[in-house]
């Protein structure tokens, strides 16, 4: 027990001192650590320009113009082989005498899933054949929801995933890995 005790002991400090001498001397171990970082960074602004987009464009159509509409199709979609599902609505509607058909709940909705329970709510909101007030854009009025603003699930869902980036991130930065290191 005590020889195994000594070799996790050597070995750690080996370990550290192995990370020390890697990140200090090693430049092309400070080269992957910057590619993995400039990876995390790319992606995170993706993340983030993304969710600000969702969130400028659901806030800005509780001031677009809207027209009456009708539900052509309601139905709950099994994502392959997940137990998470999907909402599937079409609607009509007509803007400028031209007749549009759109999928669009909320912005950001083909991005979110639902367990079986949220999506039968939203199926029974939305029944075929119901009439419905539609939100579109005037100078795309292709461009519509049926629900203005943004849905806090997809929200919490690119927030969480901004934090994790975030901690990637932090975590290929070498003076944070030396801190690390010492700790060890």
């Amino acid at each position: 027990m005590l020889q195994s005790m000594v070799y996790v002991v050597a070995t750690k400090h080996q370990f550290k001192h192995l990370c020390k001498m890697e990140l200090t001397t090693n430049s092309s171990a400070l080269e992957i650590l910057d590619g993995i970082r400039l990876f995390f960074l790319i992606l995170g602004f993706f993340f983030f320009l993304t969710l600000m987009t969702m969130i400028w464009i659901g806030k800005a159509a509780f001031s677009w113009p809207n027209t009456k509409g009708t539900i052509l199709l309601s139905e709950e979609l099994q994502l392959l082989r997940n137990p998470r599902f999907f909402a599937r609505i079409l609607y009509q509607y007509s803007v400028r005498n031209i007749t549009v058909k759109s999928r669009i709940i909320f912005i950001g909705h083909f991005l979110v899933n639902s367990s079986l329970d949220e999506c039968q709510q939203i199926t029974a909101k939305y029944p075929k054949g119901k009439d419905v007030t539609v939100y579109y854009h005037p100078s795309i009025p292709k461009l519509s929801v049926l629900e203005p603003g943004v849905n806090k699930q997809l929200v919490r869902s690119f927030t969480s995933k901004l934090f994790v980036i975030g901690i990637c991130i932090l975590l290929t930065t070498p003076s944070v890995l030396k801190y690390l290191f010492e700790l060890i």
